[in-house]
């Protein structure tokens, strides 16, 4: 089918290949994306939890622990 010089066939058989080509590795940079999220606050919350037993200051509690997130 073929629209003013527009070839709609060729443009989805286009954007087939680009999906199955590129969808792959998004899903993949999303998983990784979720997955150092969850590691960073897990890590943090360690951080803070370590701190807390110090004598640190307390208002350097959340911002060291900001830091290493």
């Amino acid at each position: 089918m073929e629209l003013a010089g527009f070839d709609l066939t060729e443009t989805l058989n286009t954007l087939t290949e680009m999906i199955s080509a590129w969808g792959l590795k998004g899903v993949g940079a999303i998983a990784m994306l979720i997955i150092g999220m969850t590691v960073a606050k897990m890590v943090r919350g360690s951080i803070q939890c370590g701190l807390g037993r110090t004598k640190l200051d307390p208002t350097l509690i959340p911002f060291l622990s900001g830091m290493v997130y």
